[in-house]
């Protein structure tokens, strides 16, 4: 995030919205999580969002806190100052919206209802989300407009890759029987892997079909209306890409829209779904008795994560 924007974010007041106090209070005083947990879990709903407001108000620019403030207000019964909690995060340009509210069921169940949909945040929320399916149409026509020329394979084939942070080929254990093949999508050999076995995993790559992303905001390398395409993970956000002919890596979090296009939310899926594409990952192992095989299993064997 920018350094300007991070700044404004920081000492931006909080609008209509009484947090008790300015942005910018000291964090070294400010409440701790297991102060507010407890009185969440003993419903002195009075304490909590006192103690929430203050967690607040020491950085306002936390997405996060504003979310859980609107979801204490909730639960509280208190569904107009809720609904200025939204209205306040929408403001400060903040996605509103289910998928960024995984972890508050009560809140993305209340984007649905009418008492939202009819407020003013709702209304500003369903414009963007409108601009951004017209944003989306665009994508859509230039894509099947592009030549041969300018589309990636059918298929990514990432040779080498071990697709997340602390991934290692090394030593792994089998926890269950697993199958090994000749290849990767080859014929069957006729010995597995037993559960027990520790195996020697020597190399792997990642099959994954591009998804084509459209840049909502300007992102260098990329500017805003530019087409690029999704390949394999690298592990914590970083992706490799295709463009112009070229793979290169990129951090990137992708989503269906961006209701407020900007360093947080630049890129999204051209189609929708696209976030559940499948890959395939295959593992090159040798056996203890010197047999190597392949497997696109590597879910049953443990010792992948080096940082474990």
């Amino acid at each position: 995030m920018p350094a300007a924007l991070l700044l404004a974010l920081l000492v931006l007041p909080a609008g209509g919205y009484d947090l008790g106090g300015p942005c910018g209070a000291d964090a070294s005083k400010a409440p701790s999580l297991a102060e507010i947990s407890a009185a969440e879990e003993d419903a002195d709903w009075s304490r909590a969002l006192s103690l929430q407001k203050a967690h607040l108000r020491a950085l306002c620019s936390s997405e996060s806190r504003w979310s859980k403030l609107a979801d204490l207000l909730l639960k509280a019964g208190r569904k107009a100052d809720a609904l200025e909690a939204l209205e306040e995060m929408d403001r400060r340009g903040f996605e509103v919206k289910a998928s960024e509210f995984a972890a508050y069921p009560a809140l993305r169940k209340f984007l649905g209802s009418e008492a939202f949909q009819g407020s003013a945040a709702g209304r500003s929320v369903e414009a963007k989300r409108r601009a951004s399916h017209a944003r989306k149409r665009g994508f859509r026509e230039r894509l099947k407009k592009l030549p041969a020329s300018s589309l990636p394979p059918p298929e990514h084939v990432s040779t080498g890759a071990c697709p997340f942070e602390c991934c290692a080929y090394r030593e792994w254990t089998a926890l269950a029987d697993t199958e090994l093949f000749e290849r990767p999508g080859g014929g069957a050999l006729s010995v597995k892997a037993a559960a027990g076995t520790k195996v020697a995993a020597l190399t792997g790559e990642v099959r994954v079909k591009p998804i084509p992303l459209g840049v909502a905001a300007d992102r260098p390398p990329f500017a805003k209306g530019d087409l690029f395409f999704l390949l394999d993970p690298l592990g914590e956000g970083f992706y490799h890409y295709w463009k112009d002919g070229l793979v290169a890596e990129v951090l990137v979090e992708p989503d269906d829209h961006c209701l407020n296009p900007g360093p947080a939310c630049w890129a999204e899926f051209v189609y929708p779904g696209s976030a559940l594409r499948r890959s395939a990952w295959w593992v090159q192992l040798r056996l203890p008795d010197g047999t190597l095989g392949w497997t696109d299993r590597p879910e049953d064997f443990d010792g992948k994560d080096a940082c474990d």
